[in-house]
């Protein structure tokens, strides 16, 4: 079936849907642009007030920056003519850009200064997690226990920050031995041990673990109003992720031989039936193999919930060119669009909405001002509440079992 949007083709695909449509709405920029420049001990540089000085100091080309869902990520500042950078640039110094007073990169220099570049490229202190290593035992402790206990640790070897308060811990106790394992997986595992929750870096250098924010809509827009915030929004919904829509469940015994329990989501089955996914694409089969320490049916249960987690639709869309005086955005702030999607072969149209978070933003600083784009999507791999309590209580089951 052939679809229009606002007087554009959308042609539907089997994996791949693309909605595309452009408004023309003059966007205003921003011109209040602020750049500290300190060095690795936090003694003040250079302050940069206006985005183009007196050429004859130096001046600046462009500055490109991401920030994405861990945090600050890479920046690369490029002068005009680097004889001008009338201050040192070395590696450590610590850069800050602000608009409209609000930090929006904190960052890092990765290298001293090339000249023959003109660039100075930085990046996250997030980066740091995956520089330095841990290497210890934690015996019945919860998660800030944990993370408090290596952060003491690094003190003063990276410039990441802790504070308990700005950790969701669920306050269930763990036993883990980390060998030498690198910071960033570490977090990672610990992260992922709790629902729906991801990690990050803020602008002030703290670690963060939070909750996936999906309560409040952020901004809301609508279609045919007088100003449109955005040039131009694509959408992708794909289904190439999707490997399986029904599974063969094994366990293993206590010999490690795989012992078959049942199929889930397959034709027929009234307990665990098939997924509605089965209406939009062809039929696939997987395995899934359970913990031995499990009973058939908690076998059967954790592997369809698997199942219907996997088998999803992802999401995407790429809004270029934000109205930044109308929306300032942040990673995981919800939004929501609004248009007309029209059916010409029944002739009438239906209003639809699209709701997602902000998962990347990629920000340009040019001669004309300030350039935005975002990405929204799955900020995390989101497991339903019952597939995570299954997984819990089968840790449980084994940490007893191993007793």
């Amino acid at each position: 079936m052939k679809y229009n949007y606002f007087g554009l083709n959308f042609f539907g695909a089997l994996n791949k849907k693309i909605i595309k449509f452009k408004f023309y709405d003059k966007l205003e920029n921003l011109n209040n642009i602020l750049i500290y420049i300190y060095d690795k001990n936090r003694n003040l540089k250079k302050i940069i007030t206006k985005f183009y000085e007196n050429y004859n100091e130096f001046s600046i080309n462009q500055i490109k920056f991401e920030i994405n869902k861990t945090g600050c990520g890479q920046c690369i500042v490029e002068f005009s003519d680097a004889k001008f950078v009338n201050f040192s640039i070395e590696a450590e110094d610590i850069f800050e850009i602000y608009i409209d007073n609000k930090k929006l990169y904190v960052g890092f220099v990765l290298n001293d200064f090339d000249y023959t570049t003109k660039q100075v490229v930085l990046n996250g202190f997030v980066k740091q997690l995956d520089e330095f290593y841990f290497n210890g035992i934690f015996t019945n402790k919860t998660i800030k226990q944990i993370l408090s206990s290596i952060f003491s640790y690094l003190n003063n070897k990276i410039k990441i920050k802790y504070s308990d308060s700005l950790i969701f811990d669920s306050g269930e106790v763990f036993t883990f031995e980390f060998k030498n394992e690198k910071i960033v997986d570490i977090v990672k595992k610990l992260t992922n041990l709790q629902n729906n929750c991801y990690f990050f870096v803020d602008n002030n250098n703290y670690l963060n673990i939070k909750k996936i924010n999906k309560q409040n809509i952020q901004k809301y827009y609508p279609v045919f109003t007088e100003k449109i915030f955005f040039e131009d929004l694509d959408i992708k919904f794909d289904y190439s992720n999707i490997d399986a829509t029904e599974y063969k469940v094994y366990k293993n015994n206590t010999d490690g031989v795989e012992i078959f329990v049942g199929n889930v989501g397959n034709e027929g089955n009234t307990q665990f039936p098939p997924l509605p996914i089965v209406n939009k694409i062809r039929k696939m089969e997987g395995i899934y193999t359970a913990s031995e320490v499990v009973s058939d049916n908690l076998a059967l249960r954790i592997a369809y919930e698997d199942l219907k987690n996997k088998a999803k639709i992802k999401q995407s869309l790429k809004v270029k060119n934000i109205n930044l005086k109308e929306y300032l955005p942040s990673i995981d702030d919800y939004l929501e669009f609004e248009f007309f999607e029209y059916f010409k072969n029944f002739n009438n149209y239906k209003v639809n909405r699209i709701v997602d978070n902000v998962t990347k933003i990629n920000y340009l600083i040019y001669e004309n001002g300030v350039k935005c784009d975002l990405s929204l999507g799955d900020l995390i791999e989101e497991e339903g509440e019952e597939l995570y309590n299954l997984k819990k209580k089968i840790r449980i089951l084994e940490t007893i079992n191993k007793i």
